[in-house]
């Protein structure tokens, strides 16, 4: 007997497997609390061994379904890819076994297929896309569901999209705010769109998402009577967190005439009724207000413990990872390297870039009073990833790439790379571009080396334009350019990339030879 085999009808295969997946359940939920503990495990042993007998160890699939994966050279082409862009699927794990657990209501696997059939490695095909993503946002997994809003935004379908972007943006994800106030943006079709708009560009700007922060820039230039209008409107009707960004902008004089009293006074408004994001703004203004004389010497560290803490206590990354400094430093409290260390944490969890670069840091190298931990490190790395950090996809990548923390694998690097480059981030496609150049884990290939250059040099990228130079210098991959390589390598040059100037040198001195 084997669950791949029935068709149609519930087997004791799948009664045995959902009753697993709820001792399971049960057990986690109680771990540690129950007496009655032992006779649920014995149960889930029980139920183990139903499984095993009966010959259930294939994935759960109707004829028809095994039938489709069969004829499907998407199965094919999945089981080849080791990771995609959450790294869900790093290690080979199967385009069936994705499947049945998205069965399962795994909301991960379900958006590892969405992504997969969106813009690879599986062949295109937008309504699968759409299925699965639709699937993974059901099942809780915000990112699907920013996911889904930004295929919607695409395929002209708003409404939903609006819907599926502010679950995820109320969810934390940052660049669903950003498209959330895009959207709202260029629809202008909400009343008080304005507002709206500002207050999620300012959230995904301080998340570190770097086009929100230029559209804020160039947001309030244009808007700035609306959006002070409406936020006053809201604040008197008792909403807030728009008087927590109303006294920001009139206690620093942003977009309006400073006036500090009038902006303490919403603050401390907002921060006493509960509203974090004022007693966040409070505290930084606290914090700062010693240094203002510019003699920082003469400050008492320890009177910048309370507002740090209360701060960070607010959410605020910034001074989680500053009160973070002072207890790894033993600068106005006695030093401990442990609350250091859960104040970094706590603030790279906040999204602050700082805070995780220093951890992952401290957690590869060791020193300053911590141990080493890579696998840790590469575990923050792997969780920001999943957030949508691509420089932190790359940095888990390189740990593979190079083996000094981790255990070499090239063939992990590369798909690492290989699925964020394609999602723009030149370092990433710079790297594939390196590893075919050399035959580095990779046959030499000059052609895929030329085309992963260029589409980092296109994006700007200083050092790719520098090896891309190096390609038309030589003619390898490409026909030799001269002309075209000394423009590489004087546009890398100015963007401060050595290489580039160095190679430029070289250049002039070949064509002179040749004249």
């Amino acid at each position: 007997m084997s669950c791949g085999n029935v068709a149609n009808q519930p087997s004791l295969c799948d009664y045995s497997r959902e009753c697993l997946r709820t001792i399971s359940v049960i057990w986690l939920c109680n771990l540690g609390r129950s007496p009655t503990m032992a006779r649920r495990i014995s149960f889930s042993t029980i139920c183990i061994l139903v499984l095993v007998l009966a010959g259930c160890a294939t994935t759960p699939q109707s004829a028809d379904e095994a039938t489709a994966l069969q004829a499907d050279p998407a199965a094919k082409d999945y089981r080849h890819f080791q990771c995609d862009h959450s790294f869900q699927s790093c290690g080979h794990v199967p385009y069936e076994e994705l499947l049945a657990n998205c069965k399962f209501e795994d909301a991960e696997a379900c958006r590892v297929l969405g992504m997969a059939y969106l813009d690879g490695p599986l062949a295109t095909d937008a309504t699968r896309a759409r299925t699965f993503l639709r699937r993974a946002c059901e099942f809780d997994s915000p990112q699907a569901c920013h996911n889904l809003g930004e295929v919607l935004v695409g395929q002209n379908a708003p409404d939903e999209a609006a819907k599926l972007l502010t679950r995820a943006c109320k969810a934390d994800v940052a660049p669903a705010c950003a498209s959330l106030a895009d959207l709202l943006r260029d629809r202008k079709s909400v009343d008080g769109w304005q507002a709206t708009a500002l207050l999620h560009y300012r959230d995904a700007c301080q998340a570190g998402v770097e086009p929100a922060c230029t559209a804020l820039l160039e947001f309030m230039e244009k808007d700035t009577a609306q959006v002070i209008e409406q936020l006053q409107q809201r604040c008197d009707s008792g909403q807030l967190r728009e008087c927590a960004v109303l006294g920001a902008l009139y206690h620093n004089g942003v977009a309006v005439e400073a006036d500090k009293e009038r902006g303490l006074a919403l603050l401390e408004k907002a921060c006493n009724r509960g509203e974090q994001l004022a007693c966040q703004e409070l505290g930084v203004i606290e914090f700062n207000a010693p240094f203002k004389g510019g003699d920082a010497d003469s400050v008492d560290v320890s009177g910048l413990i309370p507002p740090l803490k209360r701060a960070c206590e607010a959410g605020s990354g910034w001074a989680c990872f500053r009160l973070g400094l002072f207890h790894h430093r033993g600068m106005g409290v006695s030093a401990d390297v442990d609350r250091a260390l859960e104040l970094y944490e706590a603030a790279c969890q906040a999204d602050h870039t700082q805070a995780c670069n220093t951890l992952t840091e401290l957690l590869l190298q060791g020193g300053h009073g911590v141990t080493a931990a890579p696998k840790r490190a590469a575990k923050l790395y792997l969780d920001r990833c999943h957030g949508g950090d691509l420089d932190a996809c790359y940095s888990f990548g390189a740990l593979y790439l190079h083996g000094q923390h981790l255990p070499k694998d090239l063939d992990h690097a590369y798909n690492v790379f290989r699925a964020t480059c394609g999602r723009g981030h030149g370092d990433s496609c710079t790297s594939l571009g390196v590893m075919h150049a050399v035959g580095q884990g990779v046959p030499q290939d000059f052609e895929k080396s030329h085309k992963f250059y260029k589409m980092a040099c296109d994006e700007n990228h200083a050092m790719a334009c520098a090896n891309l130079g190096s390609l038309y210098m030589l003619g390898d991959g490409t026909e030799q350019d001269l002309d075209e390589a000394k423009r590489l390598f004087e546009f890398a040059c100015e963007r401060g990339e050595s290489q580039g100037c160095m190679r430029l040198q070289m250049i002039e001195q070949m064509k002179a030879s040749q004249q």
